[in-house]
């Protein structure tokens, strides 16, 4: 009998002595076979584990992308979502509220009501213009929102569970786009959404659909105005194609002429340089490198305006940075021929501009004026309507722009008027009076809203008002064929679709360019204006922002700590298999920061609780694992034979108890769910994110460190059994 290092017998082979010399039996090279393909298996999954730990790394670090993986052709940065750990209120103050419906306790409640409720909460939380927001349904008669640094808690609440107003207002010739705040027969303004965007019934809106943040005019900037990049001759190349604002180059107290050449004929604008000096100083240097040469007038909307400066002519290029806005209390969208930058909200302008062929001034200080037509309004009055999302050819083309200042500015040809339609009006016009839109009807008026589906495909909102509202709406349509009734909720506008034909019946349908979801959206509006259900508050809890900070200084502090003792620990005590385990520890705290990022998680204080407790149970179920490795190191066994055994054993019981948390998360979940207790049901969601993540990093990750170790270095760890922590 022939025994191994370990003391193990191992049985002779029967060996024929009368085979051929060189001979093997098959059942040896069958091992020998075996236990190659084994060992191929182990060298793929360590490497598909040390490919997963990268992956963590890179997302739970927040590692920068390398330079090389910017420049390849798919690489899109815009699109690449903010992979930021979302803190929860206990972490960075906010407020917390418990909404209930306030109804009879045995009055049933309808699930689709409360769902619609959620949205409308979700909607008016939405337009405080927060990070994050949460709004969740709580059980069938409750609605959690938590509002992540807010500073104002008393209006969040009153805007929550305020009683919103569906108005239909008269707009008259003059569209108003989403998102306008408008003062109406019934009072205003309302509410600003910030950010809001233009809801997809029509491109009615001189805005940009490009969102950058302004930076300031530096020194490089300065630098890349003197000696600016040569200019494409493709107007799409050119999008983008500066990176800082260019530096101040005119004299605010010169004059400056710009003619905008078309093939219909010339647009003389007088530029407003001593009172919106940064906005003409932008404009100026663009048309003279030519960037606006052969680009459109990509959006012209009759009565409106005509918008171009798009080189990609989509309405969302630019010059690839943004600057502040200019606003001058003597200049005003108050009359036709105001030249006036165009932009998608505060602080964004770049190279779009738009004038205008009616007064428009629901745009005042949201837009920067500096300019005015002089001449050629006959030419921007020709210019075809386009509307760039349904467009089918290319608008009219600016063929240049051209600069022209002091002297040479102010011809007697292109005299400055203090208007375009009447030299007498004076100079300087008061501003004018806020404009107040007459209310048609409100929301109670309706009777009925569906969501169908014309005949060529596209979504329609069918409308029916009860008999009164009816008879109103008759009369009014009939009167205003081809003037648009904007859809006005809590005074902010959501949808400003044109009269087509009078409709005397009561019945008409809501076209337009929608989806699914935004024809939806605007059904339920319009259906709900206000809630369907009343809510009360149940709970108002504001946590500061100070008791955030120091609780998430603590609980990092706490952790890190806790994880040293741990790592400490596992490798005195266990020596080499507790450094491996430590390295999969490590390897798990990644994987569990990254699905934090990436699901994404909110985290807050019983979360962290959950992943420190899910950290110890990873530590625990490597403790069952060497333990049983131990065992049957002591019996004899081989290192490779103590490592299968040990873990073959060891998984029942790290397999029961890992389901049973598993169970015991569910029923915290379905709790926190259903009875406001978000608490309990942070705690449950990392406390299984890190339950399933240890059964692959306790079991298949150290697994395959511990084999690799042995197949490696075996016979030398055999003469060092201290090391194995025998």
């Amino acid at each position: 009998m022939v025994r191994s290092r370990w003391g193990e017998a191992i049985p002779r082979p029967n060996i024929d002595t009368t085979a051929p010399r060189g001979y093997n039996p098959p059942r040896l090279r069958h091992h020998s076979a075996e236990r190659k393909n084994m060992k191929k298996s182990e060298t793929w999954q360590f490497v598909v584990i040390i490919l997963i730990a990268l992956v963590a790394l890179f997302v739970a670090l927040n590692i920068e992308h390398p330079d090389w993986a910017k420049n390849l052709a798919f690489w899109q940065p815009e699109k690449q979502r903010d992979i930021a750990l979302r803190l929860g209120l206990d972490l960075q103050g906010g407020l917390q509220v418990l909404l209930a419906a306030d109804v009879p306790a045995g009055q049933e409640l309808d699930t689709n009501s409360m769902e619609t409720a959620r949205r409308i909460v979700e909607n008016r939380v939405n337009s405080l213009g927060l990070t994050e927001p949460i709004v969740q349904a709580q059980g069938e008669r409750r609605i959690i929102v938590e509002l992540p640094g807010i500073e104002n808690p008393e209006q969040a609440v009153e805007t929550i569970k305020g009683t919103a107003l569906l108005e239909f207002v008269d707009a008259g010739h003059t569209p108003l786009w989403a998102g306008t705040v408008v003062t109406t027969t019934m009072g205003g303004p309302g509410i600003t959404p910030p950010g809001a965007e233009p809801v997809p019934t029509g491109d009615i809106s001189p805005t940009t659909e490009a969102e950058v943040i302004a930076p300031e005019p530096t020194e490089a900037a300065q630098e890349a105005a003197a000696g600016a990049p040569p200019m494409p001759e493709n107007p799409a190349d050119r999008n983008g194609m500066y990176s800082e604002p260019p530096a101040m180059q005119i004299d605010p107290n010169e004059s400056y002429v710009a003619t905008i050449s078309t093939a219909k004929g010339d647009i003389v604008i007088e530029l407003f340089a001593d009172r919106a000096p940064n906005t003409v100083n932008n404009f100026v240097f663009l048309a003279r490198q030519g960037f606006y040469d052969n680009t459109t007038f990509h959006r012209v909307i009759p009565d409106f305006m005509a918008q171009g400066g798009d080189p990609s002519g989509s309405g969302s290029g630019g010059p690839g940075y943004a600057f502040a806005d200019e606003f001058h209390p003597e200049l005003r969208h108050d009359q036709a021929g105001i030249l006036s930058m165009a932009n998608s909200g505060p602080d964004t302008n770049g190279s779009q501009f738009f004038i205008t062929y009616a007064p428009t001034p629901h745009l005042d200080d949201m837009h920067s004026v500096f300019g005015q037509v002089i001449e050629g309004m006959d030419v921007l009055t020709a210019l075809t309507p386009r509307d760039p999302a349904a467009a089918t050819s290319p608008g009219d083309t600016i063929e240049k722009i051209t600069i022209t200042t002091g002297e040479d500015a102010l011809t007697p040809t292109t005299e400055v008027n203090p208007t375009v339609e009447s030299p007498a009006t004076p100079a300087e016009p008061a501003a004018p009076e806020p404009v107040i839109y007459e209310t048609v009807l409100t929301g109670a008026g309706l009777k009925n809203v569906g969501l169908d589906s014309s005949q060529q495909g596209a979504y329609i909102i069918p409308i029916e008002f009860n008999p009164d509202a009816a008879e109103v709406f008759a009369e009014y349509t009939a009167s205003h064929v081809g003037q648009y009734l904007c859809i006005v909720l809590d005074k902010v506008v959501i949808s400003c679709p044109t009269i087509n034909e009078p409709i005397p019946s009561g019945r008409a349908s809501i076209s337009g360019q929608f989806t699914l979801d935004s024809a939806r959206q605007l059904a339920i509006q319009l259906r709900y204006g206000a809630l369907p259900v009343p809510l009360k508050v149940e709970s108002f809890n504001r946590i500061g922002a100070s008791l955030g900070a120091e609780s998430v200084e603590k609980s990092v502090r706490a952790g890190a700590i806790g994880l040293t003792i741990v790592l400490l620990f596992m490798l005195i005590y266990y020596r080499l298999p507790g450094g491996l385990a430590d390295l999969a520890l490590i390897i798990y705290v990644l994987l569990n920061l990254a699905l934090y990022k990436l699901a994404p998680i909110t985290l807050t204080l019983p979360g962290i609780a959950g992943f420190i407790l899910s950290a110890g149970m990873a530590v625990d179920a490597n403790i069952l694992i060497f333990e049983r490795m131990k065992e049957e190191l002591r019996a004899g066994r081989t290192l490779v034979r103590a490592i299968d055994i040990g873990f073959d054993r060891a998984w029942p019981s790290i397999r029961d108890g890992q389901l049973s948390t598993l169970i015991i998360c569910a029923i915290l979940f379905f709790f926190g769910t259903n009875f406001g207790a978000s608490i309990v049901k942070g705690f449950a969601i990392t406390l299984a994110i890190g339950t399933i993540v240890n059964i692959f990093t306790a079991v298949f990750a150290t697994r395959t460190f511990v084999r690799r170790v042995a197949d490696s270095a075996g016979e030398w760890l055999a003469e060092r059994e201290w090391l194995l922590g025998v």
